[in-house]
């Protein structure tokens, strides 16, 4: 099976979608990796599976699958089932996912490329379960209350929370969100990758180079001719 085997590799492909032409993407299983039961009483009251999520295609997207990570609790999962994959931005309305403002949309997304990079490394068996409930903390606020948490899950949450806020350490003002959303009367989970933005040189970088270049022009030019050359 053609697998891809970063989810930043698949997005860079969903990236060339317009607003036109939305891509899609047949899931027909799923693997859950560092999975762990939390018990919640709200948004909802039930027991969910939290780490992160590989989406496996079937159909016409046979061999393809995602890495992703959890967006909503309010939805139940249903495969196999035909996903719209958009860019989400601050204020987007997709069934199953919370409104989310501005900051809390860049904590999401810098959250999830904290998970696609690693995370909190391979030693850590709580790991992709803390940064899942992270991300719903980050989405739901106060309304997100698990319950049992042991103190390591709680801990490696606070932590990547702090984080992964606005100017901390694995802040990410450069990533883009993009949602696999379900549809409005069938619904199947949302789940959310993210892709990162290069970042453009600085005017006074690009400004200085060309400088460099246009120097460079002039002093070939002001050079004398060698004997037995003519002036341009």
């Amino acid at each position: 099976m053609k697998t891809l085997k970063l989810a930043l590799l698949a997005a860079a492909m969903l990236a060339t979608a317009t607003a036109a032409k939305a891509e899609t993407f047949f899931a027909q299983s799923l693997n859950i990796i560092g999975g762990e039961n939390v018990a919640m009483t709200s948004p909802v009251v039930q027991t969910v599976v939290a780490g992160q999520y590989q989406l496996i295609g079937g159909g016409p997207d046979a061999g393809t699958s995602f890495l992703v990570w959890c967006l909503g609790l309010t939805t139940g999962i249903n495969l196999p089932y035909l996903y719209n994959v958009n860019t989400f931005a601050a204020g987007d309305i997709f069934p199953g996912i919370p409104n989310l403002d501005a900051t809390q949309t860049r904590q999401v997304a810098s959250l999830i490329n904290f998970g696609q990079n690693g995370g909190f490394g391979g030693g850590d068996p709580d790991g992709k379960a803390a940064i899942q409930l992270a991300i719903w903390k980050a989405e739901y606020g106060n309304l997100f209350q698990p319950v049992g948490l042991t103190a390591a899950q709680t801990t490696d949450m606070n932590l990547a929370l702090a984080l992964t806020i606005i100017g901390a350490a694995d802040d990410c003002p450069t990533c883009v969100l993009k949602v696999f959303t379900d549809a409005p009367i069938v619904q199947s989970q949302p789940f959310g990758l993210v892709v990162v933005n290069p970042v453009p040189l600085p005017a006074a970088v690009w400004l200085f180079g060309s400088a460099l270049g246009l120097g460079g022009l002039l002093m070939r030019k002001k050079q004398p001719p060698k004997k037995g050359e003519a002036h341009a």
